[in-house]
């Protein structure tokens, strides 16, 4: 069994929904980087999406 979690923090004026995207970018970074991993989420996230 592995694990892979993606983690971000909320900002201000941030939606529920826009934090949940941030974490669920983080966690598929942790999956394509190895998976059993936990990732945080970065500007650099956003930036490689885009």
């Amino acid at each position: 069994m592995t694990v892979s979690t993606g983690i971000a923090s909320w900002q201000p004026n941030d939606s529920l929904e826009s934090l949940f995207r941030r974490a669920d970018q983080a966690l598929y970074q942790a999956k394509s980087a190895g998976r059993n991993r936990l990732e945080l989420w970065s500007v650099q996230m956003e930036n490689d999406n885009a």
